[in-house]
């Protein structure tokens, strides 16, 4: 009680003395401004942010304010005001007037039919600004109430922004979300944040508004060009080269990048490369490429790109599993070679506007891989009391060839506003082939002393997908949708495998041939606080199952259903309910087992008979925001399968393991999660996530019908703090994940913690960064792992470049388990990766903006 007195005087004193206040007004009408932003900045670190109570007033403790460089002032329709000139506001001690003035005819609202729409833009003049040639314009929003997550997601106040124009058009690429963070600021002449309640194909109210943005440049910048650039070299034969350039004009668009390294770093080319541990291999020599180009005709948008890609693996991997329901232990041993071409996002594009509402698009896209991998294994298992060791040489090249042809037709009335037509044709192509070889010497055991595996397999497949739509609106607050479809598939599996021994691989030619009919519709609703989506069809699935010229024809009949119910109780809670009931399609893999390789300790199986699964789920969500600074989440969902996919295992000590998919019965499935995100005055963040999850699993080993149970939590903390502000910071991630598996015969265990951090200081503008991590994991085996990355850069030529210096591993100790627990077993997987190596480079961003 004492404390709570001492507590309550201090902090009264505190608020009577210590305490610097202001008001917000409008500078034409002299009216008070409720709820501004107000955001406190020392140089580009944002402290504290604060708003203005029902009398415009906002009040800051005088120790904040005395850290503060400049103080920015928004509020919604109005221009922002910046402040620099504190020693005023410190002197006059709460009776400073902040006058901020109108965006007068910036602001514009378009009313349609209901007072209930609405339609707001909100315009960031900036057509006056010189910014420096370095700066993005994703440093511009700090004073327009946009930013930017740790998941690069962006918002508007609290809202997610769902899309991006540049001149009211796509900048290199469909609805760019990326754009901001490469585009320079100096060429904007405003920023446009458009917000709407009204959805743009129906013509109806919608509860969450619609946020979007549009660039707006200046005259000059209509044509230009910017890119970026890293090189780098270091020890350990260890280099990079990243380059990317875009050049645009008023109708025309190209971008090129290129990337060429050996550490492991990926196409984003931004910034400098991030140095990160990775729990596969990453000894990776890495080379890539991308080409797009856009031409805007008057009604005309014509696109095309082509991305390849060259990956070459050389790395070792150790394996230890332990089978549940059988007796059975393994360790494999294996040094690989893997080389994969990828063609990918290969593309031709043609969208046309027939009239202002109306459109029709062409695309067609190609892509293509290939994997040959040298693979030499080393095999010891034990099964029951006999103990095989073998050594494996295998020779394996997997292709996949897939081409999508793609037409859309959109037709929109004039007359009635959200009735629309809508056709799709879809055409897919696909080739998957594998050709492998194995030889075998079998060191010990009940399989021959030397034997081999050889042939190849080949699915080829074909889809053909007819859609059409038809939604009428039912006023402003409801529409319905009709929907239909015919989908034909048609599926070929060959192979051709030859063997001195008994072999597990399917081998029978199939054919599958499937034809769905799809009808249902779709209704919507919205209230005050309401929003209410509903929708039902009918699946009807005639599929007929060829294996070596005998045929079996089903026709299968499912429900396809779902509901959402979004209730908006007020502006900080928000309660959601939804049911759906889906249809699984069976994947390639699962039907013919196309992608997996021989292996001595387990061959999976194809099965052509698989039938769809129907999931049916129930979710619950209440988002809860507590404040400015506090946002709460609850999740609950219960899941019930019938026709649940699940693994039979057969083993015996004279054969292989084999494992295949099959429908064994019905399953339930639970979650609950809880997430917490606080914001702190002063630039800290905490954010706290826990999921639970149940899951019924069934298997049948050796014929016997086994339930296995699993519980998994997974957690995650992380904090955020500047410790010396401007001079040295840190962000730490600690999550732990511990999962049970049970049946009535064995049960098993797996703990996997992990913390990792960030070390960031700035001394004399030169930015060290230290990555510690320690990960500890418990499965087959324990371990436990330290390990610590280090860079250092200094920003050059005005901040349009960077030179910098990493250290990957400083102490040679860096290991992962990659942890499994499977239905019927447990495994743990190693990779080699690299060694220590030091790393120096410089990053540079050049444009023509002048």
């Amino acid at each position: 009680m004492l404390i709570l007195v001492v507590l309550l005087f201090y902090g009264d004193c505190w608020g009577q003395n210590s305490e610097i206040k202001g008001r917000i007004i409008d500078g034409q009408t002299g009216l008070k401004i409720e709820y501004a932003d107000i955001f406190f900045y020392k140089d580009s670190l944002k402290i504290l942010r604060a708003n203005s109570d029902t009398a415009g007033v906002f009040a800051i403790p005088l120790s904040l304010l005395n850290l503060c460089t400049r103080v920015v002032i928004s509020g919604l329709n109005y221009k922002s005001l910046i402040v620099y000139d504190l020693k005023n506001l410190r002197s006059k001690r709460g009776n400073e007037v902040f006058e901020l003035q109108p965006l007068n005819n910036m602001l514009k609202t378009v009313e349609i039919k209901s007072t209930k729409k609405y339609r707001d833009t909100v315009r960031i003049d900036l057509s006056n600004e010189n910014f420096d040639r370095s700066k993005m314009v994703e440093e511009l929003f700090y004073t327009s109430g946009l930013s930017v997550d740790s998941k690069s997601q962006l918002w508007y106040k609290g809202n997610i922004v769902s899309g991006i124009k540049v001149n009211g058009k796509d900048f290199f690429g469909k609805n760019n979300m990326g754009i901001y963070k490469i585009l320079p600021a100096l060429t904007m002449k405003n920023i446009e944040i458009i917000s709407t309640n009204i959805d743009s194909v129906t013509n109806t109210i919608i509860t969450k508004p619609d946020i979007k943005l549009n660039f707006t440049l200046k005259e000059k910048y209509n044509k230009g060009k910017f890119g970026n650039v890293n090189i780098s070299a270091g020890s350990s034969e260890r280099y990079l080269f990243q380059g990317n350039l875009y050049l645009y004009n008023k109708n025309e668009q190209f971008s090129f990048f290129m990337n060429s390294n050996n550490v492991n770093a990926n196409d984003n080319i931004i910034n400098e490369p991030v140095v990160n541990f990775s729990t596969n291999t990453n000894n990776v020599k890495y080379k890539s490429g991308k080409v797009t180009y856009e031409r805007t005709f008057k009604k005309l948008i014509l696109s095309t790109s082509v991305k390849g890609a060259l990956t070459d693996k050389d790395y070792k991997a150790l394996t230890e599993r332990e089978e549940e329901t059988i007796s059975q232990n393994s360790k494999t041993s294996s040094s690989l070679r893997d080389k994969m071409f990828l063609l990918d996002e290969t593309l031709l594009g043609i969208e046309y506007k027939m009239d202002s509402l109306s459109t029709f698009s062409f695309h067609q896209s190609l892509n293509y891989k290939n994997n040959n991998i040298l693979d030499s294994t080393e095999y010891d298992i034990q099964k029951a009391e006999i103990r095989t060791l073998s050594q494996m040489y295998k020779r394996n090249e997997k292709g996949t060839l897939q081409l999508i042809t793609n037409f859309k037709y959109n037709w929109r009335s004039f007359s009635k506003k959200g009735r629309t037509i809508g056709f799709r044709y879809l055409y897919k192509i696909n080739n998957y082939k594998t050709t492998e070889s194995n030889d075998i010497l079998s060191v010990s055991g009940v399989l021959p002393g030397r034997y081999f595996i050889n042939g190849n397999r080949n699915v080829f497949s074909k889809a053909l997908s007819i859609e059409s739509t038809l939604t009428e609106p039912m006023g402003d607050n409801s529409y319905f949708s009709f929907i239909s479809a015919f989908k034909r598939n048609i599926l070929d599996y060959h192979s051709n495998v030859e063997s001195d021994t008994t072999i597990n691989f399917l081998r029978d030619p199939i054919k599958i041939n499937n034809k769905y009919i799809d009808f249902g519709g779709k209704y919507h609703k919205s209230f005050k606080k309401i929003n209410f989506d509903a929708s039902v069809g009918i699946n009807i699935n005639l599929r007929q199952v060829e294996v070596v010229g005998i045929s079996n024809n089903r026709v299968f009949t499912n429900l396809i259903a779902k509901m959402n119910v979004n209730y908006a109780i007020n502006s900080k809670k928000n309660l959601s309910f939804s049911y759906n009931q889906s249809v699984d399609e069976q994947s390639v893999n699962n039907l013919t087992g196309i992608n997996s390789s021989f292996g001595l300790v387990s061959q999976f199986k194809g099965n052509p008979y698989l039938k769809s699964e129907v999931r049916k789920r129930i979710e619950v969500i209440y988002n809860l925001k507590k404040s400015d600074s506090l946002d709460l989440s609850f999740s609950g969902g219960f899941d019930l399968y019938k026709n649940k996919l699940g693994y039979i295992v057969n083993s015996s000590s004279s054969v292989i393991q084999e494992t295949q998919v099959d429908n064994i019965g019905n399953a339930i499935t639970t979650d609950l999660s809880f997430s917490l995100n606080r914001y702190f005055s002063n630039g800290r963040t905490l954010n706290y996530f826990i999921k639970l999850n149940y899951e019924e699993s069934p298997v049948v080993t050796n014929q016997e019908l086994l339930v296995n149970r699993s519980y998994v939590v997974n957690q995650s903390l992380s904090y955020n703090n500047r410790l010396i502000t401007s001079v040295l910071s840190q962000s730490s991630t600690l999550s732990a994940s511990f999962t049970k598996y049970y049946t009535d015969v064995y049960s098993s265990n797996s703990l996997n913690i992990t913390l990792s951090s960030k070390l960031s200081a700035n001394i004399f503008n030169i930015k060290a960064n230290l990555f510690p991590l320690i990960n500890l994991s418990k499965n087959i085996n324990s371990s436990i792992a330290f390990a610590t990355n280090f860079e250092l850069s200094k920003d050059i030529f005005k901040k349009l470049g960077t030179c910098w210096i990493q250290v990957y591993d400083v102490f040679n100790t860096f290991k992962y388990n990659n942890d499994f627990l499977g239905p019927t077993y447990k495994q743990t997987l190693k990779y080699s990766n690299l060694q220590r190596y030091i790393l120096v480079g410089v990053s540079f961003k050049f444009n023509s903006m002048k």
